[in-house]
Formats: C-alpha cells, structure tokens, sequence
C-alpha cells in the first residue's frame, strides 16, 4: 500500500506535466479520485477505473476508465521515483475511456475516448466528440485532434461547426 501511495503521489506530478505540456520543471497540484488503481510495473502502465475524476487548476477531466502509459526507455534515474526496483518512466500517453468529460477555461470536450499524446502536445477525441469553445461554438466530427498549446482543433471526417455569425442583415 505504501508503495502504491509513493507512486500515486509520483504520478500526480508527472500528470500535471503533461496533460498540459508544462515544462518539466513546472510542477501542478493535480488530484486524482477512482475506485481503483492499478500499477504495473512491468508494462509500465497505471490504471484508474470507476468514475475518474481529474481535477487541477487549469481543468477538470471525467471518465469510467484512465489508463496512463509510461515511456519505459526514459526513466528518471535517481529522482526519486524508485520503488523497491520499480521505476517508473515519464508520461508518454494518457487514455481517457467512457463517458470522457474534459472541461478547462478556454473549452469543453464530450467523447467517448480521449488519448492525449505528451509529444505531439495532441487530444485525440473519438466516439460522437464534441468541441464547444468558451463562446458556444461547437464542432463535431468523426475524430477531432485538438492542440492544448496551440488552441486549435483539426477535424476527420463529417465535420460539423456551429456558431453563431455576424447579422449584416440590418444595415
């Protein structure tokens, strides 16, 4: 149990880094809720499952099912993060699943699976996703890749935007 809390602990710091792709030096109070978690060491993979909730300053993020993947070639040595043998690598991908909600200043997000890729600084939103921007837009497609640095979203397949437009109508 101990050894699970070290690590818990381990990966809030590492989750805040890169779901907003701070600079590693950047550290984010990030709390994470579940009814389970499960590290395995040796895929380098942890688990939260049942209703997830991610909360930090800058967002808020909702799911049945969170999976964070580890890039086991690039672990911190000496950094603390060493658990009896088991260490654990940097973020490399994070896997929202179910009834995904993410929620931040600038927008809202509603799929059924969200994987942020820390490299790309990329969220790739499928099943039924929607984008809606702080003024009410939305955008729905097939899949849409939304850039967090960048705030920009490229859509697959079926794209649909609503907004609301100028009325030059009255002049």
């Amino acid at each position: 149990m101990k050894r699970a809390m070290v690590f818990l602990c381990l990966f809030c710091m590492l989750a805040g880094q890169a779901l907003a792709a701070a600079p590693a030096n950047n550290k984010v109070p990030t709390n994470i809720k579940s009814a389970q978690m499960n590290y395995d060491a040796d895929r380098q993979t942890v688990t939260f499952s049942g209703k997830v909730h991610v909360t930090r300053p800058d967002f808020q993020l909702w799911s049945e099912k969170l999976t964070v993947f580890l890039d086991k070639s690039n672990k911190s040595a000496g950094s603390g993060d060493e658990m009896g043998g088991m260490g654990a690598g940097d973020i490399k991908v994070i896997v929202a699943e179910k009834n995904v909600h993410i929620k931040s200043e600038q927008n809202e997000a509603h799929c059924q699976k969200g994987t942020f890729t820390v490299a790309k600084d990329e969220f790739k939103l499928e099943g039924n996703p929607r984008l809606r921007g702080k003024d009410n837009n939305t955008v729905t497609g097939n899949i849409i890749y939304h850039y967090v640095k960048e705030n920009r979203s490229v859509v697959s397949g079926g794209a649909e935007v609503n907004f609301l437009a100028p009325d030059n109508s009255k002049k």
